[in-house]
């Protein structure tokens, strides 16, 4: 048997997970009318959340590379890195 746990499902909404244990199908219902049902409860969309999540990822990183590369390559000095940079208080 599969479960999950998910913020959706809270009724107060404050970001608790709600468990859900058990499951046995999963039914969809399509915007078209149609209806599949998953015998044992597993659904393999995380997936895809995870895809999006990494292709972000490595776009800023590619982003705060070029940043980096650009600031030490060129001027040492660049407001935009500068703004990036946590500093100690004591340098604030």
């Amino acid at each position: 048997m599969q479960q999950i746990g998910s913020v959706t499902l809270d009724p107060a909404q404050m970001g608790t997970p709600i468990p859900v244990k058990e499951i046995t199908d999963t039914v969809i219902h399509t915007a078209t009318g149609e209806t599949w049902t998953v015998e044992g409860g597993y659904l393999d969309i995380g997936i895809l959340d995870t895809m999006k999540d990494l292709l972000v990822n490595l776009v800023g990183a590619v982003v705060f590379s070029v940043i980096g590369y650009s600031t030490l390559k060129f001027s040492k000095s660049s407001k935009v890195a500068d703004s990036l940079v946590i500093k100690p208080k004591e340098m604030v």
